[in-house]
């Protein structure tokens, strides 16, 4: 199933600082997964807080708190995010204007990440053009690290996309073991036509 993770402002703002991108993966596929894994926010509807670890690095690390709402499984709206030692005072009211914008008037989202299973599709950030796998290139065929890298893929994302095990994935790019005859296409079709690959993938 596609989900749709939309940042708002304040969130989209203190991520980058905040969260490593491998604790915001992990993150967005529990999410995804699991909608309702977090505790209501006291005095709120529909908004949900979960504690989440990021181990990413020492300036990072430690349990952050992020504050998120959805309207169906497939579309959610992270409002908020803070640590222990850089907390915020958060309120719908924050962010209701803004929330409103995007949902009812069409207005762009500070940055939206699209999830299918654990492939990432698409990444949308205000002002600049969207990223898409679909339409992602390596120019290098023969550096499986360079490909998933460029295709913004995690090892995990990469091996969904070219039906293999996670364990491959890793050998290829320790150099223990080399792409062979039918998974050797697969990379080529993975660095200059990703768009293939989804569409031979099976339908959920």
């Amino acid at each position: 199933m596609t989900v749709r993770f939309v940042e708002l402002s304040p969130f989209a703002t203190r991520r980058p600082q905040r969260l490593a991108d491998e604790a915001y993966r992990k993150l967005l596929l529990r999410l995804g997964q699991y909608p309702t894994s977090g505790e209501p926010v006291p005095g709120t509807d529909e908004w949900r807080e979960v504690r989440w670890a990021d181990r990413g690095g020492s300036k990072r690390g430690g349990i952050r708190t992020v504050r998120y709402a959805y309207r169906a499984p497939d579309r959610f709206f992270l409002g908020d995010l803070e640590s222990a030692s850089q907390s915020t005072a958060f309120t719908p009211d924050a962010v209701a204007d803004e929330l409103d914008g995007i949902v009812n008037d069409g207005q762009d989202a500070p940055r939206e990440v699209v999830y299918d299973g654990r492939i990432l599709l698409e990444v949308h950030e205000e002002g600049q053009p969207a990223w898409r796998l679909a339409e992602a290139r390596s120019e290098d065929t023969e550096d499986v690290a360079a490909i998933r890298e460029a295709l913004r893929q995690t090892q995990e994302g990469f091996a969904d996309l070219l039906g293999v095990k996670l364990a491959t994935v890793r050998s290829w790019e320790l150099g223990r073991r080399q792409p062979r005859g039918p998974a050797q296409r697969l990379i080529e079709i993975a660095a200059r036509r990703p768009d293939v690959l989804l569409e031979m993938r099976p339908s959920a």
